[in-house]
């Protein structure tokens, strides 16, 4: 690969799975500089979630010294989405709110882009036209890895890189706990447009990114000031 910090700088979009740590060790092994964005949906989810975060945190700080973790506490947005969308846009304004997140963060940070472990077609909100209405409604670049990987090849890469066993333990989800019985698939833009328009993120987002928790790590995976 290349070395770190030479191919620009991406905030990764973390979570407890198996696909984005994958998604971040690739994208390292091409010199990409990145700092972590978990977000931590208390107090619909318990601690143990977010000692999960952490451990995976220590195992991919092995490919970058002074590694930070972001923990975005997300909980309030996501009760705030669930009054008032339709339930089948729940899990799509989920992730659209979070990017929003990351990229205000991408832009205090002077990061380039933003880093997703999306597979193609894995889940619902990964289908071309969900990925396509977030990007559009997205400010900065972003980037796919695993887009055309097979949940199979994803695991094994997890088994290489040292993360599988930690993202295999059970933890809750609050993705989950909201999710619909019949996500979208092909989101109407008609709808999607209104409700942006009448629900201004801006004030939950900001509040977001000023109440985030910061955590670094050195390259043995110690917690470091």
């Amino acid at each position: 690969g290349l070395p770190v910090r030479t191919s620009g700088h991406g905030i990764t979009l973390i979570s407890g799975g198996f696909d984005s740590p994958v998604a971040s060790y690739m994208m390292s092994k091409r010199g990409c500089k990145q700092t972590l964005a978990f977000f931590y949906a208390y107090p619909y989810v318990g601690e143990e979630v977010k000692d999960k975060i952490i451990e995976i945190a220590r195992v991919l700080s092995r490919y970058q010294n002074g590694l930070k973790l972001y923990i975005f506490p997300f909980g309030e947005i996501q009760n705030e989405i669930s009054k008032n969308c339709r339930e089948e846009y729940r899990t799509l304004l989920f992730r659209k709110y979070m990017m929003d997140v990351a990229s205000r963060l991408s832009y205090r940070l002077k990061a380039d882009s933003l880093i997703m472990g999306d597979a193609l077609g894995q889940v619902s909100s990964q289908t071309m036209q969900n990925m396509a209405v977030l990007d559009k409604a997205c400010s900065r670049l972003v980037l796919r890895p695993l887009v055309g990987h097979n949940k199979i090849e994803i695991i094994d890469l997890a088994r290489k890189i040292g993360t599988h066993d930690i993202s295999i333990i059970p933890h809750d989800d609050a993705c989950s706990l909201f999710a619909p019985k019949h996500p979208v698939i092909v989101p109407k833009y008609d709808y999607w447009n209104e409700y942006l328009e009448k629900n201004d993120s801006y004030e939950l987002v900001k509040k977001c990114v000023k109440e985030a928790e910061v955590i670094k790590f050195n390259l043995r995976g110690e917690i470091i000031d």
